[in-house]
């Protein structure tokens, strides 16, 4: 190593300073440390948040009303177990989404049967609920469920369930075409008596009924068996039909809110999720018949007044219903029918001797021996139909020309079709009377008729004045007696022959043969008074001097 002289100034030149020699340090520096457990304490903790995090599910509501993003809560049980986080609108606008973080262990409830639902004051049917959010805010509430598989997209109740989760009893479900006015909260009555509500209630998916959940309390779910009938006790029903009209109600307060009935009956008992059919009332439920057989019947005349669920009777008696009416066209013979379906139900009539007889063949063999279908008015007030059979074994048997879709039943021209067919031919007939009128009269008013009259009164008057010559100038008469009577004999025969030919032109019971009667019968009285004066006069002429003597013969 070589040294330099120092600087003037004593500091020590480059040549003064030692010589730096660098080397490499071979493994890992002790500051990396300190990142890496930071890391690793990060790792952990995020791996923790994981565990620890819930499932995130999406809830469709119809508004946002009263949901927060960040504050609402998810409880079950007053127990928070999950937070909004957000809320957006469906894509086409029709209700909003609301994003939720469920609490940790919530994913295995999280199946396609758990509702959710918002917890607000409410007033309804079932009563005042919800007054506790008016301080705390609104909530969602949850009803887990084991049922179904797991999901994470649901669709919220716009109406709280009517029974808490937890409840014991019977859950069931129901069908029925109508609501009619039945919500979520009323009641069901078995014989009057509050059993149970109804939970809720929604549209098929075609659109044709409704299903609607119901909840009878546990200590009366023994009263429910596999035979049990629902209907609609909603209020009052009122209806105009063939029967005329009818009013029927259950219980009062079902006047207002509506209500579900149904009545005891043996059967096999039930579990939660048995469906039922809800009739629409109790007549309904109670005419619930297994077996249905259909028919056609065609008419030719008009079935205004005819509906769908009209009655069919025989002589009176209920058999069933009108199921369809329609018109029907057939295409190549270019015919239209009136088509009326019926069904008839087996179960309202008892068979003797062959209860298994089978309902078809029986039918067959009543319209071989006279059975028809005819259309009776069963109210004047409303003009509606009903389908009566009666046994007309006079009336041939007239099909339709095409074939019938089902078994079909021969039916008659109603009697209002019968009046309405003698009205048509009504003007015919007064015609033809008019005409008969006319020709009476033209033979009473004929020249021949009053000739006739006219020599009858001439030969009455020469009767008369002959009687009267007789009384007046009786011994001058006598010696004319047999002229005259030569001459009565020959109007008496004039006015036979006259009576003859009017008794040809006039009929038996007319006036002008009653009044040719009464005055031959005057006529001939006359006659006989003259004949006995002639027999006195030849054995007594002296009394045409003398006068007849007192108390002789």
């Amino acid at each position: 190593m070589t040294s330099s002289a120092p600087s003037p100034d004593g500091t020590p030149t480059s040549d003064d300073l030692p010589e730096v020699v660098i080397r490499r340090k071979r493994g890992v520096s002790i500051i990396w440390i300190i990142p890496i457990v930071a890391g690793l304490i990060g790792a952990w903790l995020w791996y923790e948040a994981i565990m620890e995090q819930g499932p995130t599910i999406t809830i469709e509501f119809e508004t946002a009303d009263d949901l927060e993003a960040g504050k609402t809560k998810i409880k079950f049980k007053n127990v928070e177990v999950g937070e909004v986080e957000t809320i957006t609108f469906k894509p086409d606008l029709s209700g909003v989404i609301v994003t939720v973080e469920m609490a940790q262990g919530a994913k295995p409830y999280m199946r396609s049967a758990t509702r959710f639902w918002v917890v607000r004051p409410r007033i309804g049917r079932g009563g005042i609920s919800g007054l506790g959010t008016l301080v705390s805010g609104a909530y969602i509430s949850i009803e887990p469920s084991e049922e179904g598989d797991l999901a994470s997209a649901f669709v919220g109740l716009e109406l709280p369930p009517a029974t808490p989760y937890e409840a014991p009893g019977l859950k069931l479900k129901l069908h029925a075409a109508d609501l009619g006015n039945l919500g979520v909260g009323c009641s069901v009555l078995y014989r009057g008596v509050h059993v149970g509500q109804v939970e809720e209630h929604q549209l098929d998916e075609d659109g044709l009924g409704f299903q609607i959940w119901i909840y009878i309390e546990e200590r009366f779910e023994h009263l429910v068996s596999s035979k049990t009938e629902f209907w609609n006790a909603s209020g009052l029903d009122v209806s105009f039909g063939a029967e005329g009209l009818r009013v029927t109600a259950d219980a009062l307060d079902s006047l207002l809110t509506g209500a579900v009935a149904f009545g005891h009956s043996d059967g096999d008992p039930v579990a939660n999720g048995t469906e039922f059919q809800l009739f629409p009332n109790r007549e309904a439920s109670r005419e619930d018949f297994d077996e249905n057989v259909p028919f056609s019947l065609y008419f030719s005349e008009s079935i205004r007044g005819l509906s769908v669920s009209a009655p069919v009777e025989f002589r009176g008696i209920k058999l069933g219903e009108v199921t369809n009416v329609g018109l029907e066209f057939d295409n190549e013979g270019l015919q239209a029918r009136l088509a009326v379906t019926i069904m008839i139900q087996p179960g309202r009539v008892k068979h003797l001797g062959r209860p298994e007889a089978d309902p078809t063949e029986t039918f067959a063999t009543l319209i071989e021996r006279g059975l028809r279908a005819q259309l009776v008015t069963g109210s004047f007030l409303t003009g509606a139909l009903f389908v009566d059979l009666q046994v007309h074994p006079d009336k041939p048997a007239v099909y339709t020309e095409f074939a019938a879709a089902h078994p079909e039943i021969p039916t008659i021209p109603s009697t209002a079709a019968t009046f309405a067919a003698t009205l048509e031919d009504l003007p015919v007939l007064i015609d033809e009377a008019r005409k008969a009128v006319a020709g009476i009269e033209h033979m009473v008013n004929s020249p021949e008729v009053a000739d006739t009259l006219s020599a009858l009164r001439s030969s009455m008057d020469q009767v008369r004045t002959l009687t009267q010559t007789l009384d007046d100038r009786l011994p001058a008469a006598l010696d004319d007696v047999e002229g005259t009577a030569q001459a009565a004999t020959s109007a008496l025969d004039q006015a036979r022959d006259t009576l003859a030919s009017i008794g040809a032109m006039a009929s038996q019971d007319s006036e002008l043969n009653y009044r040719v009667g009464n005055a031959l019968e005057e006529l001939a009285a006359s006659m006989r008074a003259l004949r006995v004066l002639t027999d006195y006069l030849e054995r007594h002429p002296e009394a045409l001097l003398r006068g007849k003597p007192t108390g002789g013969s």
